[in-house]
């Protein structure tokens, strides 16, 4: 009576674990090919962390700019689209060619999904640390409140700085200056460009919300802005 092996060929159990082995990896490549560089940096760096690895280094500003600036774009891709705009008629499409007109290159004017952000270099607005409205700045203001007067949008005028912030008599930290400098840039919209105060609001990021990484002075003079963000919603009546 002969013995007979019964089951697989040896062969096969070796092969399977192969193809186990293929398939995790593949998954494993497909998992990391979806990370953002960011997410993928700081598992890393938590790692090199837990494990005690030194000689590698991540820049953790770096990370929160790259993320901060990926939310920023991602306000770009909104699908919303307001009434105005559906008909073929964006109320605020000429508003960025004045602008452009008034203070040059200094304007950006995009497109989010909450509403449209007009961006202006502080530079081209105020003296360097203070909140005074030069000409410019009014002029710059005036186009805004030409478009802006007439609807029933929400407005709100946000200062920034940069990271390099120097003290002054009149603004001991950025968070004054910046906040100051909205206030005014509402204050100017209200009283001569006849927007009612209550759609109108003033916020102050002091140098914490850049919108490029601070590396250098070119950099940081965009970072020195006031943002003039319309919103889409109406405001709604006090009471209501």
């Amino acid at each position: 009576m002969s013995d007979e092996k019964k089951g697989a060929p040896e062969w096969i159990v070796t092969f399977s674990d192969i193809v186990s082995l293929l398939v995790t990896f593949f998954i494993l490549m497909l998992t990391w090919s979806t990370l953002e560089r960011e997410d993928f940096d700081l598992i890393s760096g938590s790692l090199q962390g837990a494990l005690g690895v030194v000689g590698i280094t991540t820049d953790k500003t770096t990370m929160i700019e790259r993320r901060q600036m990926r939310l920023e774009r991602s306000e770009h891709q909104g699908t919303e689209t307001p009434a105005e705009e559906e008909s073929g008629h964006n109320p605020y499409a000429a508003l960025a060619i004045r602008l452009k007109e008034k203070l040059g290159e200094e304007v950006h004017f995009d497109r989010l999904r909450k509403g449209y952000r007009v961006r202006l270099r502080a530079d081209a607005l105020f003296a360097p640390s203070s909140a005074e409205l030069t000409p410019a700045c009014r002029a710059a203001l005036g186009a805004v409140a030409e478009i802006v007067a007439g609807r029933s949008n929400p407005v709100c005028i946000e200062g920034h700085t940069d990271d390099r912030f120097a003290p002054s008599p009149a603004y001991a930290t950025a968070w004054d200056l910046s906040t100051a400098r909205a206030a005014a840039a509402a204050r100017y919209l209200s009283e001569a460009g006849h927007v009612q105060p209550e759609r109108l609001s003033v916020a102050g990021y002091a140098g914490l919300r850049p919108a490029v990484p601070n590396r250098s002075d070119a950099a940081r003079a965009r970072n020195r802005r006031i943002d003039i963000v319309i919103l889409k919603t109406p405001s709604r009546p006090r009471g209501s």
